[in-house]
């Protein structure tokens, strides 16, 4: 079985993100959003939901989002999910791996190279504990 984040997608002299991604790259529709009429269109229409992991509670929502998937007649388990903004902080992200969360975003601040490398490295570290 491959880790579960498994890769680092890192361009440090442009970047504003880091993606800590254990879902296959392929071609799907994911939301950036929620609420009511958010979770329907979530299960009507789209593969993954990206919520922003500081607006919501996550294990809530995500309940939410995937009993809206049930009434539309799909498998909330195949949902894929995305925090976007995740913490760094080892606990959160392993509750969030254990509500089916298989990819997260990390923010980046705009600040000099050397900077921005050791937060890489630090996600880096986040994602090799999360696979121990």
């Amino acid at each position: 079985m491959p880790p579960l984040f498994s890769a680092i997608a890192d361009w440090p002299s442009t970047a504003r993100v880091v993606v800590l991604n254990s879902a296959p790259c392929m071609r799907s529709t994911t939301l950036l959003s929620a609420g009511p009429r958010t979770n329907k269109d979530i299960a009507e229409f789209c593969d993954g939901w990206m919520p922003i992991v500081v607006r919501h509670e996550m294990a809530g929502k995500i309940g939410e989002v995937r009993a809206a998937m049930e009434t539309a007649g799909r498998d909330p388990n195949s949902l894929e999910l995305t925090a976007w903004q995740a913490p760094r902080d080892l606990e959160q992200l392993e509750m969030m791996r254990d509500l089916g969360v298989t990819r997260v975003v990390f923010g980046l601040p705009s600040v000099d190279r050397e900077v921005v490398i050791d937060k890489l490295d630090k996600y880096a570290a986040i994602a090799a504990a999360l696979n121990d």
